[in-house]
């Protein structure tokens, strides 16, 4: 089997290399060992990082296929939008209200000065050259509604949207985001449906993945970002699938982390004693009021014991109101109607699962090579269900290399650069 380029990883945090030929079904061996005390870190992805090979015994599973062109690109049905930015000098103390997306010659408002600036003049009006590494937090209204939103990156660079999960929101991007703006990246994370106040419907149909996939492509167009990269966990991984299919063209790559294709997990869950015993949790959450009582009053804290210090007070102001756990859960309960038939994807995709995912098993993580008709890479780490914080740089190298192999090569000014290269 031949050697295959990609950043050199640990052994003890994968498993086994497996080529999948074009259209075809394989089965996949594993070999799942026990994660052992005392091995160096994974290389940083900054300059220090080695460019290498993946021998036979490490886990990367890879199918190339070559991609359908990329269709005309279309918006979400009904998703209109408005940039909503602080107090500028223009405004006077007001809110600029745009009702089309910025102009490609504008920028996103600077934070210093809170002045409009050329895309790709990355500096304040004092002359110093802003920060694009650090995510800042703005409110864009798409889909008739306001979402809170960390955004960082040039405004040039080339677009990425992430998706977070159940129960954290868009702060658990905050550090790969620094990493993925310094590598030329626009970066978008949104606190999604039911976790941005201004953007908390009552009613549970309004979860339905249909409507919440819409808010991501309704983001997109307030944005400017006509093809973009997509990343998702847990449930923003779930949001991120119905975008798969639904509005594929829309696509640069697709990467999801530990939920696995919904169809296959879904037919874990329904045949699998495993995955039945560990989903569990969404039976109880359908019942009404209980699980909203459940979650108050610090029940979610060792959920984030592992999470970073400037993630866990987000959390917590978060979870604190009793309309935002209701609407949280409803997420859960709307998973009872149908809205988005799943089925095979082409959209270049990366797959990384935690063989010790208390919440997913093998099961639907092996299944999901099924439904893939284009190029696909899965990577099986010794991780958990939570892997940004228990194995960043397992998730960033292969998640690096995905977006740099899928890039557009039109990202304006400061194009993407390759993992492991220093940017100057």
């Amino acid at each position: 089997m031949e050697r295959v380029p990609f950043q050199v990883i640990p052994d003890a945090r994968l498993t086994s290399v497996h080529r999948l030929p074009s259209g075809h079904a394989a089965s996949v061996p594993h070999e799942t060992g026990k994660q052992q005390e005392g091995l160096p870190a994974v290389p940083s992805t900054g300059s220090d990082a080695d460019a290498g090979t993946l021998d036979d015994e490490k886990a990367l599973v890879v199918a190339r296929v070559p991609q359908r062109p990329a269709r005309r690109s279309r918006s979400a049905p009904g998703a209109t939008g408005t940039w909503r930015t602080g107090n500028t000098s223009r405004a006077r103390g007001g809110d600029i209200e745009a009702r089309k997306p910025p102009a490609p010659a504008r920028a996103w408002i600077c934070s210093l000065g809170r002045e409009e600036v050329p895309r790709g003049a990355e500096s304040s009006r004092h002359g110093h050259q802003v920060s694009q590494t650090t995510p800042e937090i703005r409110e864009i209204e798409a889909n008739g509604m306001v979402f809170r939103c960390r955004v960082c990156g040039p405004a040039a660079g080339e677009p990425i949207i992430l998706l977070h999960g159940f129960p954290e929101s868009s702060a658990m991007w905050a550090r790969a985001m620094g990493v993925l703006a310094d590598r030329g990246y626009r970066c978008l994370a949104p606190d999604q449906r039911g976790y941005s106040s201004g953007a908390r419907p009552k009613d549970r149909w309004a979860y339905t993945m249909d409507k919440v996939a819409s808010d991501v492509v309704a983001l997109a167009d307030v944005s400017g970002f006509d093809r973009f990269h997509l990343v998702g966990h847990d449930w923003g991984a779930g949001c991120g699938w119905a975008v798969v299919q639904l509005f594929p063209e829309r696509l640069l790559s697709w990467t999801a982390l530990s939920l696995p294709h919904v169809a296959a997990f879904g037919k874990a869950v329904r045949t699998v004693p495993e995955q039945r015993k560990k989903s569990w949790y969404m039976a109880f959450f359908q019942l009404p009021v209980l699980p909203e009582l459940a979650l108050g009053a610090g029940a979610l804290e060792r959920v984030w014991r592992d999470a970073g210090p400037d993630e866990v007070p987000d959390y917590r102001a978060l979870f604190e109101s009793y309309a935002a756990r209701r609407a949280v859960l409803n997420w859960y309960r709307a998973i009872r109607r149908r809205a988005v038939a799943y089925g095979d994807v082409h959209v270049p995709t990366l797959f990384i699962w935690g063989n010790k995912d208390v919440a997913i098993g093998r099961a639907g993580a092996e299944d999901t090579r099924r439904f893939m008709k284009g190029e696909y890479t899965f990577v099986e780490l010794a991780a958990g269900h939570w892997l940004p914080r228990e194995d960043f740089d397992g998730v960033m190298a292969p998640l690096l290399e995905h977006l740099f192999r899928h890039g557009s090569g039109a990202a304006g000014g400061r194009s993407p650069s390759p993992p492991g290269a220093e940017r100057a």
